[in-house]
Formats: C-alpha cells, sequence, structure tokens
C-alpha cells in the first residue's frame, strides 16, 4: 500500500517527502552499504551510484538513481538507515518562490531535502548555479561524444583512403606485371620469326648451291662426252687418208 502511494505521489509531482511518506526496500541480497569495499547485485531499472568519504572522512554510502529520466524533474537519492535503504524519488527542477535544499549525509546522519520559502536567495542561487553546472557538463559530453563521432568517422575515411590508395596500387603493379608479360611474348615472337626466316634463308641457299653444283656436274660432263667424240672422228679421219695414200 505504501509502495504504490509513493509512486502515485512521485507521478503526480508531489515528493514523499513532503506527504510524510517513506518507502523502505527489501533488497534480495546481502547488504553492506557502509563498507567501502561492498557492491550490490545488479538492479533491474536501476543504475548504482558509487558511495565516498565526505569532507569529514566519514564513508557516504551510494544510492540507486532510475536508469532514464523525467523532463522538467530531477531525482532525490534514496538513502540508508542501518541496513535498510530508503527509496529516492522525483521532485519538480523549480518551485515558484522557493529553493531547493540538497538532502546528505553528516557524521553518518541523513538530512532530508526541503522546499526553502525563499528567504534564502543565496539557497537558490545555488540551486540554479548546480542546475546550470548540470546542463554545461551534460552538453560538454554530448559535444565530446560528437568530437569522438567525428573523430572515429574521420580515421574510418583515411583507413577507406589508405585502402584505396593500395588497391589502386595493386591494380597499377598488376598492369605493370601484365605489359612486361605481353612485352616478353612480343620479344619472343619476334625472337621466333627471325630464327624462321634464317631457317628458310639457309635452306633456300643450300637449295640454290645444290642447283648450281648440278649445273656444273651436266656441263662438264657435256664437255667430256664432245671431247671423247671429236677425238674418235679425227682418228678415223687420219686411217681413211693412210689406206688412201698406200692405194695410191
Amino acid at each position: 500500500m505504501l509502495s504504490t502511494l509513493a509512486l502515485a505521489l512521485a507521478l503526480f509531482g508531489s515528493s514523499p517527502a513532503d506527504a510524510g511518506v517513506y518507502v523502505s526496500v527489501s533488497l534480495p541480497f546481502h547488504v553492506d552499504a557502509w563498507s567501502p569495499h561492498w557492491a550490490p547485485a545488479h538492479r533491474s531499472g536501476w543504475v548504482w551510484v558509487g558511495g565516498c568519504h565526505d569532507a569529514w572522512g566519514d564513508w557516504t554510502p551510494g544510492h540507486w538513481r532510475p536508469s532514464y529520466s523525467r523532463s522538467g524533474y530531477d531525482w532525490v537519492s534514496g538513502y540508508w538507515t542501518g541496513h535498510s535503504y530508503i527509496e529516492g524519488y522525483w521532485r519538480p527542477l523549480y518551485r515558484s518562490g522557493y529553493a531547493w535544499v540538497s538532502p546528505g549525509y553528516r557524521h553518518g546522519v541523513w538530512s532530508e531535502g526541503y522546499w526553502n520559502g525563499g528567504h534564502s536567495h543565496r539557497v537558490y542561487e545555488r540551486a540554479e548555479t548546480r542546475h546550470e553546472a548540470r546542463e554545461d557538463r551534460q552538453e560538454r559530453r554530448e559535444d565530446g561524444r560528437e568530437a569522438r563521432e567525428d573523430r572515429r568517422e574521420r580515421s574510418e575515411d583515411r583507413a577507406e583512403s589508405r585502402d584505396d590508395r593500395r588497391d589502386r596500387s595493386d591494380d597499377r603493379a598488376d598492369a605493370r606485371d601484365e605489359s612486361s608479360d605481353r612485352s616478353a611474348k612480343r620479344t619472343s615472337a619476334r625472337e621466333r620469326t627471325v630464327e624462321d626466316r634464317r631457317e628458310r634463308s639457309d635452306r633456300t641457299g643450300d637449295r640454290a648451291t645444290a642447283a648450281s653444283k648440278g649445273v656444273a656436274d651436266s656441263v662438264s660432263s657435256s664437255r667430256r662426252v664432245g671431247g671423247e667424240s671429236k677425238s674418235g672422228k679425227s682418228g678415223k679421219s687420219s686411217k681413211s687418208s693412210r689406206k688412201s695414200r698406200s692405194t695410191n
């Protein structure tokens, strides 16, 4: 019943502190929030904010805050009483004529936050300053996130440019290799052509030499045959002349 009432009050902008309603949370795990070495188990829908030592050296335990935000509202952190955890609540960021006084521990004792009725302008100015500081930090975080994304994009662009240059270099190397292969093939073809021409020329010369030798041989043989025929005829004529002389 108390949890339902506290939730309804938080949703409609009234704070449980103003209504005098406090919600103690039963946790399904071992609790030792006052030890600096303790860390809670996961709690669905919540983010754990770790504790710290305060200005007096006392340990201030951590608390949970919702994992979402509400426009126009700020979360007031919960607190510990011994090993019991009192849940926090949403409060409006501003309240006309009032200044919010933040809660906190002092020597291990929790002091509730409250709206100051506007008498302390210094408290209201501090709340305004804290709100502006939070907005500035959020803007700086967003700017830093955008700068990191820009650097990441530039780094990716540079990597793509390097890959493109490497691809173009590989393409040029492949083109050079292909050109070298074509040049080597053309040189080999020219050498084979020259060798074929030389062989054909050698074969043609050999045939011409053989033909000229055959002609010379035929000419010499014909001359021998002619000489022999002439010598035979001259012998016959000399014999006939001698016969005629003896007859006379």
